[in-house]
């Protein structure tokens, strides 16, 4: 009796330990590494907005820290698979990265431009047909846009400080703004 007694005891003990065992379970997982799958935009300059899409990332905006190039951006909202920012002041041309508690994720690069400066326009009034000189710098950008009073002008000629276009037929009078991938000026 005393020996079936022992069993009992012994079985009794390894089926408690078994159980405790199963107690030691976490009941919430870690998070996942982040992973970047797209970004919205892959080029453009200052405040530029990108919707980061993904997994893992942190539900929480302040759980995100989201870099273009090492820069540190400003996350407007998140979840976790997408995240919404803008690019940074000067950030340059580099990888897209978000950090979470988990580790950090790098998505693909982005390209950073110099949004455009206009120093000079010159002559300041002309008709249609006219050739038109802009001076300033970061003009010579590939997709540059000039327009003049909203109606897109002909780009003769490009440097990066200066602009050649032909004033096109019934514009009138109005602003003349260039517009880059780094914004407009």
């Amino acid at each position: 009796m005393k020996k079936c007694f022992g069993y009992c005891i012994a079985i009794l003990a390894l089926t408690g330990w078994i159980f405790s065992l199963q107690g030691c379970k976490k009941d919430d997982p870690q998070p996942g590494l982040p992973i970047i799958s797209s970004i919205s935009n892959k080029a453009g300059g200052t405040g530029t907005p990108v919707i980061i899409k993904g997994s893992n990332f942190s539900p929480e905006i302040t759980g995100n820290a989201v870099k273009f190039n090492g820069k540190m951006a400003v996350v407007t909202s998140a979840s976790e698979t997408e995240i919404a920012t803008t690019v940074p002041a000067d950030a340059g041309t580099g990888k897209v990265t978000v950090e979470t508690i988990a580790g950090i994720a790098e998505g693909p690069e982005f390209a950073y431009f110099v949004k455009p400066e206009i120093t000079s326009i010159n002559p300041t009034s002309a008709k249609h047909s006219t050739a038109l000189t802009i001076t300033g710098s970061n003009l010579n950008v590939s997709g540059v846009v000039v327009k003049i009073n909203g109606t897109v002008a002909t780009i003769t000629s490009t440097t990066s400080t200066e602009l050649k276009v032909t004033v096109p037929i019934g514009v009138g009078t109005g602003k003349v703004e260039v517009e880059t991938l780094g914004g407009i000026a």
